[in-house]
């Protein structure tokens, strides 16, 4: 799992604000999908391992800034919220059997 700053994508932050939202994401899923397992790799004694299974969402909320937990509001299912995110959550995995681990 990784934290990934909208910053560190070209192409696909449309408005300008620094940060991702739910149609962003949908509308560049293929290449943010795309720069991702370009970019990052598990480097190894004996080489690299690329990143593959790639999913990807905007960060949650950050609940840090709430005092109450009740104070979180999640909209009714089948409404996505207004909800945008600097970070995008992503989670992939690396095929350690594909080459020899020393």
């Amino acid at each position: 799992m990784l934290s990934v700053p909208v910053s560190a994508l070209s192409g696909v932050d449309d408005d300008g604000d620094a940060a991702l939202s739910a149609a962003e994401l949908q509308a560049h899923g293929a290449a943010i999908r795309s720069q991702l397992l370009a970019g990052v790799q598990l480097l190894g004694p004996n080489g690299a391992f690329p990143l593959q299974l790639v999913m990807v969402d905007i960060a949650p909320p950050d609940l840090a800034a709430h005092t109450l937990l009740s104070d979180v509001t999640t909209p009714p299912a089948g409404e996505r919220s207004d909800h945008t995110a600097r970070q995008l959550t992503v989670l992939g995995r690396f095929d350690l059997n594909s080459a020899e681990i020393s």
